[in-house]
């Protein structure tokens, strides 16, 4: 898991129709995105031996210490 600006994405969305309307640059990279590999979480909980139904809250507390 790690954080990463949004300079990546105009060279995502360059091409495609939203890049042609009012207020597109003007929004862009306003904020941060979270990569989460979620598959990662459920290797983790599986090695660990801890419940799957309980990757939601290891998810919360990646997302959590990330912001603190």
């Amino acid at each position: 898991m790690h954080t990463m600006t949004a300079p990546a994405i105009p060279v995502v969305f360059d091409d495609k129709e939203i890049a042609g309307r009012q207020g597109y640059l003007t929004h862009l990279n306003q904020y941060h995105v979270i990569n989460l590999d979620i598959t990662g979480f459920i290797s983790d909980a599986t090695r660990m031996d801890i419940p799957l139904s309980n990757v939601p809250n290891m998810i919360a507390d990646a997302i959590y210490i990330l912001h603190v």
